[in-house]
């Protein structure tokens, strides 16, 4: 891998965004109380600016309308797994 080809800046570049990043203070500000407060959250400008940014992501590379969704509800799904997870509930497995 020659030192300035386009994979090793990519790499490069990766690892300093990993390297750079700091624990995420998340979801502060809001009410945690009740339903209302649990379905207004996904509207938060933190969850619409991440849902622009895949759309975005999907379009600029170019992918056909199959795939696109296909990424998309690879990404809802992972979602799901993490919920499922959290709540303590494993699908193939106990730990």
């Amino acid at each position: 891998m020659k030192l300035l080809s386009p994979s090793f800046a990519r790499a490069a570049s990766v690892l300093l965004l990993t390297l750079a990043t700091s624990a995420a203070q998340a979801h502060t500000g809001h009410g945690t109380a009740g339903v209302a407060d649990g379905l207004a959250h996904p509207f938060g400008m933190d969850h619409l600016l991440t849902t622009a940014a895949l759309h975005f992501g999907g379009v600029m590379t170019g992918l056909s309308l199959r795939r696109y969704w296909a990424d998309k509800a690879n990404w809802a799904v992972s979602g799901l797994g993490v919920a499922f997870g959290g709540a303590g509930l494993y699908l193939f497995g106990q730990i």
